[in-house]
């Protein structure tokens, strides 16, 4: 009795054994298998160490060993028993950013260390995939074990392992980098579409749209590890993945503050928006770079992501901020933004089961990055329509502007030197030569003919210098005064400081109509002496110009004829057009100047005459 106790007892052992053997066995049935968690078992040690101790450590499931930040090795047990036709199959890591891998085979009574291949053992053909991989043979029915090493320099260890036969092992490397290349070639060519229109259009938004599909391409090939591939210093990479995805997350809030003209329509939101991305880039650069704080511990797992939502955050509040006055950019940005969140279920879909085909889960992001691209694409397509519209109405409207100022400038010439002037200018002249005053009626056709020749040769010009309108206003102002000597008027243009005439420009025929409704309307109806003030300085990007009389005042200067208001009208709107034309500050007064008992003592004009520098 006691034997076949022994004999159960020894049998219930064996089961388990079988049970526990079985339950941390990768068992290879079909072409593919996502290895579970709990069939990996792993094993960490600071420094290297030989084989033969690895084989007998106490390796745990990889939940029970804090993985983060760690520098040393990682050893990850593989027990994997083969029940399907196929002989040789690859294990691959799903984790590039690691800084490096090997792996420990059965061969005879020992293991022997193999590094990643990148050929097809057979025929040698390239695999050309990014994925760290090893090539195991196992006959139908075999169970192995197998050793991987993983070096680790203060990185964070989250990957997935796949096995899969080599044919399909090779067939997915094809497909693969065929899919980032259809994919990273649309990625060149809208960005260099985008540089052209920047450049053809003098839209600086095109050029921001381009850096954020810059930053999509660094993020793909950081994700992709060709990052981690092509930088031997896996410190050096660690900065590098970091960069781009901060770069990502910010490019994509300044492309959407500058495609809503955030600065000019929400000043208050565009000053916490550029503040947040002076934050990021700078002060969680500067924490990353010298890990000051020990910062460079939290940014990985925690920091870094929150900052990335807030972006993103950021984006939405801009853009739900500013759907009234963009209300189509709204639909594109929900087909966008949905794309990349839905491409991001994708992963939690094929973990349970529900999505069997790995490519489309492997490439889920760049599709849903694609797509929004594309959508973000058509709203910068619209925004260029609008442009274009926007350009070819502004230019109607200079068209329309410089048909009316050519206008306005016909009818200012024909009312400078109206027929009245000429009249009383010859009635004078002749009145000297009756009195037999050949000095005087010598010295006003002298100053006549030269207003005259002044006159005509600043008529040609839309702009002239300020010194040969000042010159001309001289001689009109002194004609006019010597008509009405028996006055004693006088009068004074005084310059600002440092002011050049020669090199200032400004549209020709401007101040003398309203010096002349001055003398006409304010000092010519003063029996006493008076005094006539013109004043030029600059302000506010324009050249300001006072012009004061100590006439009778505004009521006093009341139209009585019709001729007398024709040169103040014309020239007024002269101004308002040229100053809507060039986009520069419009100003312009008239007033009574009062004394301290309120009366009034005089007129002032003041206006802005929109100027360059020759």
């Amino acid at each position: 009795m006691k034997f076949f106790h022994v004999i159960f007892l020894f049998l219930i052992s064996i089961s388990f054994t079988t049970v526990a053997g079985e339950q941390d066995t990768i068992v290879l049935k079909d072409d593919f298998k996502l290895v579970d968690n709990n069939l990996e078992k792993y094993y960490f040690s600071k420094q290297d160490i030989p084989i033969q101790e690895v084989t007998t450590a106490e390796f745990k499931v990889r939940d029970s060993i804090n993985f983060s930040y760690i520098t040393g090795w990682v050893w990850v047990r593989f027990v994997i028993k083969n029940e399907s036709d196929n002989k040789l199959f690859v294990l691959s890591s799903t984790a590039t950013q690691i800084s490096g891998y090997y792996m420990y085979k059965p061969e005879g009574s020992g293991y022997v260390l193999t590094p990643p291949k990148r050929h097809h053992p057979e025929d040698g053909r390239e695999v050309n995939s990014n994925l760290p991989s090893f090539y195991l043979n196992l006959q139908k029915g075999e169970t192995q074990t197998f050793y991987l090493k993983i070096r680790v320099e203060e990185e964070v260890i989250r990957c997935n392992f796949i096995i899969q036969n080599s044919t399909r092992f090779v067939e997915y490397s094809q497909i693969n980098y065929l899919i980032l290349g259809v994919y990273f070639g649309v990625l060149i060519i809208i960005i260099l579409v985008n540089i052209f229109y920047s450049i053809a259009l003098k839209d600086s938004l095109f050029l921001v749209y381009a850096l954020y599909i810059i930053s999509v391409f660094a993020v793909t090939l950081t994700f992709e590890g060709f990052v981690w591939m092509m930088t031997p210093n896996s410190i050096l990479a660690y900065h590098i993945c970091y960069f781009c995805l901060r770069l990502w997350s910010d490019a994509l809030l300044f492309f959407t503050m500058r495609l809503v003209n955030l600065k000019n329509h929400y000043p208050l939101l565009y000053k916490i928006a550029f503040a947040f991305l002076l934050y990021h880039e700078v002060i969680m650069a500067a924490l990353q770079l010298t890990d000051a704080f020990n910062m460079r511990l939290e940014l990985i797992g925690k920091w870094e992501m929150i900052n990335c939502l807030l972006a993103l955050s950021l984006v939405f509040i801009v853009i739900i901020r500013s759907y009234k006055n963009n209300k189509y950019l709204f639909k594109y940005y929900i087909i966008g933004l949905g794309a990349i969140v839905l491409s991001i279920t994708v992963f939690p879909l094929y973990s349970l089961g529900y999505l069997k085909n790995y490519v489309i889960t492997e490439h889920s992001v760049k599709i849903g990055t694609l797509i929004e691209i594309i959508a973000l694409s058509f709203a910068v397509s619209r925004r260029f329509r609008l442009t274009e519209n926007d350009l070819r109405l502004k230019k109607e409207e200079e068209k329309q502007f410089n048909e009316k100022i050519k206008e306005l400038e016909t009818n200012i010439r024909k009312a400078q030197m109206n027929p009245h002037f000429m009249f009383n200018a010859l009635t004078s002249i002749e009145y000297f030569i009756s009195k037999n005053d050949a000095w005087q009626a010598r010295t006003y056709l002298n100053n006549f003919a030269q207003l005259m020749r002044l006159t005509l040769d600043n008529s040609r010009d839309n702009y002239i210098s300020l010194q040969d309108d000042l010159d001309a206003l001289k001689f009109y102002i002194e004609l006019e005064f010597l008509r009405l000597q028996e006055h004693g008027h006088r009068y004074e243009i005084n310059v600002e400081s440092g002011l050049n005439t020669e090199s200032i420009v400004i549209p020709a025929l401007l101040i003398q109509p309203f010096v002349e409704n001055a003398i006409w309307h304010g000092l010519q109806k003063k029996k006493s002496k008076g005094k006539l003030l013109v004043s030029l300085s600059i302000q506010e990007a324009n050249l300001q110009c006072i012009i004061e009389d100590d006439g009778g005042g505004i009521k006093e200067k009341t139209p009585t004829t019709p001729r007398k208001s024709s040169g103040i009208l014309i020239t007024k709107e002269r101004l308002t057009l040229i100053h809507a034309m060039l986009e520069t500050t419009y100003r312009f007064e008239m007033k009574d100047v009062v004394d301290e008992k309120d009366n009034t003592i005089g007129t002032r004009i003041l206006f802005y005459i929109p100027y360059k520098k020759d």
